[in-house]
């Protein structure tokens, strides 16, 4: 009896792997076998997997809805808290020179280099370090999803699916980007294409942090700082109306899909140590 038991347990546990490994097989990918979701708890800090991608999955459109939004935030997040953390280190440095200034001490000659580098990358006056400290300093993670997710589809457009782009950047150089479909006669913008998804973060931040347009996004960010908060994507989204044509209707938007989705949780997440076990898709 006890054989029976057993060789009949054996069977259905090779039946319910057959029935799964096909039904992974169907779906055309690997199963999710890791997701940030799992290291979102409820502490302050959640810590994610430092693993990166360069692309999303060619195929994503055709995953389950959830599916979907679990691996564009697996892919993008990551991505995201990268970038803030070499602003955040840039802004560190920024801080411990400008103490340093107002104690009355000199620079070094390769800090003042360094300084004058930074300025004129986020077109700061050389030496207004306070000026420097507003542009340099990252973005909410929950405002960068969103606005990804509302750019991208979920990484479905072809824009993202052919050029990495995930947040709709423009180029008025031809042939440096993919040419919108609805493209009226006598525009010339193209949506800017990536090598790689970083590169597309990297320039979206770098617009936030140095355009005209989000001059009252800095501010905000600024007055947050001065607070001492935790900076909130859902109140900073508010500053975006200048991002879009839409205008109110896209704020709206964006605070819907982080206030759906949950994003804000995210706003205090941090890269942790090297996975052992990398994400498989």
């Amino acid at each position: 009896m006890l054989k029976f038991r057993l060789l009949a347990a054996a069977v259905l546990i090779s039946v319910a792997f057959a029935i799964y490994v096909l039904g992974t097989l169907n779906q055309g990918h690997k199963p999710l076998t890791r997701s940030v979701e799992r290291y979102v708890t409820a502490q302050n800090f959640p810590r994610i997997p430092r693993h990166f991608e360069d692309r999303l999955p060619a195929d994503l459109a055709s995953w389950p809805v959830a599916a979907r939004k679990r691996v564009f935030v697996d892919t993008v997040l990551p991505l995201v808290l990268q970038e803030n953390e070499h602003l955040l280190a840039d802004r560190g440095r920024v801080m411990t020179l400008a103490a340093r200034q107002a104690q009355g001490r000199r620079l070094a000659t390769a800090d003042k280099t360094w300084l004058a580098q930074l300025s004129t990358r986020y077109r700061v006056t050389p030496g207004d370090l306070a000026a420097l400290l507003q542009r340099v300093d990252m973005v909410p993670p929950s405002l960068a999803l969103a606005q990804a997710v509302e750019e991208s589809g979920w990484g479905t457009s072809r824009f993202a699916r052919d050029g990495n782009a995930l947040f709709g950047q423009w180029t008025f150089t031809q042939g440096a980007g993919i040419v919108p479909l609805g493209r009226e006669a006598g525009d010339f913008h193209e949506v800017k294409k990536y090598l790689a998804l970083k590169h597309s973060v990297r320039d979206y931040v770098n617009n936030l942090n140095t355009h005209r347009a989000y001059t009252r996004l800095r501010r905000m960010r600024a007055r947050f700082r001065a607070g001492e908060q935790t900076l909130s994507g859902y109140a900073l989204s508010t500053a975006l109306i200048r991002y879009s044509a839409r205008g109110e209707d896209y704020v709206r938007s964006l605070q819907s899909i982080i206030r759906v989705n949950e994003l804000g949780r995210f706003d205090n997440a941090q890269l942790g140590g090297q996975l052992v076990a990398t994400l498989n898709y």
